[in-house]
């Protein structure tokens, strides 16, 4: 009895580190309030220990235990770790649209996002997943093998196999029951369908023409500049009734703006707002605005402040491939530099004698981290901003933000005055992928899908034209018109004087066909409903 007494006082032993992740994550659930998602969470996590310790159980070579032991412990410490934080930064589970966000950061990007949300509660996480870690890899090779010839001696052959089915047991219930809570299901997905979007892009839109275009264009020459901003929200722009003047420069300029009062981009992440704004489908596939310029007679230019990922592109950066021309000036020795950095690239584009040209100008704009994406000589909001939510860091961050705007007027106006200098037939407009929460509909900063607030989704959509447009004072009544820019594609062949195949002159805000529709998010969610 004695015996067996100690070989179970073993078993619990090898295996109570285990189960920390798993009683840490359970301990979250309870302060945090017990839902449907948190006990499925929860339950996944524990079948995830069981299957990992059971076969830990069965084991019977000392060096291989402790490898399995110390792989197992950091598959389960990450997993608890995920779980955690994404409810505790966002309130909703982990899913595969999250991952795909990951997969298209860049190292900016994601020293942007630490800054940014890891808070004390994050740290105490990690510090207890890392403390049993550690503790877990001094107790196994301290006892392992002593208890591992216990075990030999008594030939438990029967706990090796009770093991083993506990493990296929667990297996089987989260594959039939909750397989859209494990990660590493949702790896898979993510990483499987992921790949499958880029192969697609990379077969269907990169080419700088599309097989299953039927494009129609007129002659006539003129200039299209397309500004894509990022993370860049209406709400937070004066010239959109924002309290603080972050508009001077566009304000200066109003006169000569179409300003849209009611655009919104049909998701808070970048992936998906672009997918949207710059492809639409065709007959047999995909096709790009790019692709639909080119085959127009456009040259093409695409001209971006962000980084590409290197060997691993973006989607986006896929989708500029396309293009006759692009540049990516970041890129050159990984440095982030200024949005301002583009406007030597964009004057040698302006320059360039083609008589039909659409230039895409991709920028920073307002993303996370936002005090770096303005100079010193832009740090002017400094007073306690507008919020319900006043703290510290509601303070600074509203007020980087704000500054970060204020640097993209600059860097807007910069491009409709150096383009209205070329006296060409010209039009720019100016839009941003999706925009950003700053503390003020919730207690947030940043943007997500799982929130998908006004700020996220109301973005700018502004146009200038050259005297030659005279469409320019029948747009001016439209500027009210509601409108989500997945129907992108046909306002573009409106300006650009394109005819395809596809093309509705209702689906466009320039036109004066134009019908309301339903604007549905990504997330499945009426705009508009009350």
């Amino acid at each position: 009895m004695t015996k067996l007494l100690k070989y179970w006082l073993g078993i619990l032993k090898n295996v109570i580190f285990f189960f920390v992740p798993a009683v840490l994550f359970l301990g979250f659930a309870l302060v945090y309030g017990f839902n449907e998602n948190l006990l499925k969470d929860g339950v996944d996590l524990i079948l995830s220990t069981v299957i990992l310790a059971s076969i830990s159980l069965a084991l019977f070579r000392s060096w291989i235990l402790q490898i399995w032991n110390a792989v197992s412990l950091l598959i389960l410490s990450i997993f608890s770790f995920l779980k955690i934080s994404f409810y505790h930064l966002f309130q909703t589970k982990l899913d595969v649209s999250a991952l795909y966000v990951i997969f298209e950061t860049n190292q900016k990007e994601s020293t942007g996002f630490l800054s940014t949300y890891v808070d004390g509660f994050i740290v105490f996480t990690v510090l207890i997943l890392i403390l049993n870690f550690v503790f877990a890899l001094k107790f196994n090779h301290k006892h392992n093998t002593k208890y591992r010839r216990f075990q030999l001696k008594f030939k438990n052959l029967g706990i090796a196999t009770f093991c083993l089915f506990t493990a296929f047991a667990s297996y089987q219930f989260i594959q039939i029951k909750i397989k859209k809570y494990n990660l590493l299901y949702l790896a898979e997905d993510a990483i499987v369908s992921y790949h499958q979007i880029q192969n697609n892009f990379q077969t269907e839109l990169t080419a700088s023409e599309n097989p299953n275009l039927n494009v129609k264009a007129t002659d006539k020459s003129q200039t299209l500049v397309l500004v894509i901003g990022e993370s860049t929200s209406a709400k937070h722009m004066s010239i959109y009734g924002y309290y603080r003047p972050t508009n001077p420069k566009l304000t200066e300029l109003s006169d000569e703006l179409i300003v849209f009062e009611d655009v919104i981009s049909p998701a808070a992440h970048t992936i998906p707002a672009l997918n949207a704004l710059l492809t639409f489908e065709c007959e047999n596939g995909l096709a790009s605005i790019i692709q639909l310029a080119n085959q127009a007679g456009f040259k093409t230019y695409w001209i971006s402040a962000q980084q590409p990922i290197g060997m691993n592109d973006t989607l986006v950066t896929a989708i500029a491939k396309a293009a006759d021309k692009t540049e990516f000036p970041n890129a050159i020795n990984n440095i982030q530099n200024y949005d301002s950095i583009l406007f030597s690239h964009y004057e040698e584009a302006l320059a360039d004698q083609q008589d039909k040209k659409l230039i895409v100008l991709h920028l920073n704009g307002t993303h996370l981290k936002y005090e770096d994406k303005y100079p010193p000589e832009f740090n002017v909001f400094k007073d306690q901003p507008r919020t319900k939510f006043e703290s510290e860091r509601s303070k600074m961050q509203i007020n980087t933000y704000d500054n970060a705007v204020l640097y993209n007027d600059f860097v807007v106006s910069e491009f409709i005055k150096r383009l209205k200098s070329k006296k060409i037939d010209s039009k720019l407009i100016y839009l941003s992928d999706h925009g950003d929460e700053v503390f003020r509909d919730i207690d947030f900063v940043g943007h997500n899908g799982y929130y998908s607030t006004k700020a996220m989704l109301h973005v700018p959509f502004i146009v200038w034209t050259s005297d030659s447009n005279k469409n320019t004072e029948e747009w001016k009544t439209f500027t009210k018109r509601k409108y989500i820019f997945d129907d992108f594609v046909h306002s573009f062949a409106d300006l650009a004087k394109i005819e395809f195949e596809n093309y509705q002159p209702k689906r466009s805000i320039f036109n004066s066909a134009f019908e309301y529709k339903p604007r549905i998010t990504k997330q499945n969610k009426n705009y508009d409903a009350p």
